[in-house]
């Protein structure tokens, strides 16, 4: 039949954002998950592999823990919540920074926004530090791919 090529493919579209700054989570109450200030917006309809890399620093003790959210249908990301860093046992200015990947697919009926977020635990009390961090020396990013 003339005019007939193969099987359709579906173009591959992509994307990606990364943080432009430190994200202080010390403000923010323990335990309390926030917006880090980096979203992407997957185009429209379709399944997406959604990637996200997140370096946190944590000093004096605690954790930083990061999950994707869904902000448009107000969903977290199944199985994306990752503890990105912790420190036990460290003096008040004893610090250490960790990258942490999280990758998911996720299907969606349109345009919708994915929002990383953050919270910090601090069950001793004695945390002097908690961020995102996004610098040279490693910056914290979130992508995309339309994979079908």
């Amino acid at each position: 039949m003339s005019g007939t090529s193969g099987a359709y493919t579906v173009p591959r579209t992509y994307d990606s954002g990364t943080l432009a700054d430190e994200f202080n989570l010390l403000p923010i109450a323990a335990n309390t998950w926030s917006g880090v200030g980096l979203n992407i917006t997957l185009p429209g309809a379709g399944v997406y592999r959604v990637e996200a890399e997140v370096r946190a620093s944590v000093a004096g003790g605690g954790f930083v823990s990061a999950r994707l959210f869904n902000t448009t249908d107000s969903v977290i990301i199944a199985q994306t919540n990752r503890l990105v860093n912790q420190l036990s046992g460290a003096t008040a200015n004893q610090g250490q920074n960790t990258t942490a990947p999280a990758t998911a697919r996720v299907a969606v009926d349109g345009p919708t926004v994915i929002r990383l977020e953050a919270m910090r635990g601090d069950q001793a009390g004695v945390q002097t530090g908690a961020s995102i961090v996004s610098n040279p020396g490693g910056q914290t990013w979130l992508s995309y791919e339309r994979i079908a």
